[in-house]
């Protein structure tokens, strides 16, 4: 005789959301004090996104093959922006026969650590506000846009550095900061200056 244990059924919203302490979050324009702040910002708040990638590495390794092959991207010169501490799209995700990748990453200490991590990688300090490159075929990023108060500053940013028919691939593959999504909406004017989030 088979027998099935049942676990118990957690009503969230009446037992754990009632618990949970709201966070303000402001509504901030000044892109010195944005970069300021991810210059600053402990690595181990980023730390966590490398142990979540690796359960789904293998897809995205595939994504990101299909990609390349799909729109025949640059095998050679590539910039990536907010590579990170640990430099896992440079380590894991681009394909192998990619050269002369860069990575560009605004946290000091994240720079420390991945070149720390990869001892081979080329890394420089810097973030998609002020993109001092010219003629790139292709800049890429995972999930570091969040970064900027102004997604519209970033674009044309990029557009400047890319080289004639050039690409630019992002993959988001987790949330993006709300510093980001606060602007946007507040553009839009469909949001106030804060709101209240858990």
């Amino acid at each position: 005789m088979l027998i099935v244990e049942r676990r118990p059924i957690i009503d969230v919203y009446n037992i754990l959301l009632p618990n949970l302490q709201p966070v303000v979050y402001k509504l901030i324009e000044d892109r010195a004090i944005i970069e300021d702040h991810h210059r600053s910002e402990p690595i181990s708040c980023t730390m966590g996104f490398s142990r979540n990638r690796d359960k789904v590495r293998h897809s995205l390794q595939n994504l990101f093959e299909e990609l390349w092959r799909k729109y025949n991207l640059s095998r050679d010169h590539a910039i990536e922006y907010g590579s990170g501490a640990t430099g896992y799209y440079d380590a894991f995700l681009r394909p192998r026969d990619v050269q002369n990748w860069l990575q560009v990453e605004i946290n000091p200490s994240a720079i420390a650590e991945n070149k720390k991590r990869n001892p081979g990688a080329n890394i420089a300090e810097g973030s998609y506000n002020y993109i001092q490159y010219r003629g790139v075929p292709l800049i890429t990023g995972l999930s570091s846009l969040d970064t900027s108060e102004n997604l519209y500053h970033v674009m044309d940013q990029v557009a400047e550095a890319l080289a004639p028919c050039g690409y630019f691939l992002h993959v988001q593959d987790v949330r993006p900061g709300i510093t980001t999504v606060l602007n946007y909406l507040n553009r839009k004017e469909t949001y106030p200056k804060e709101f209240l989030s858990n």
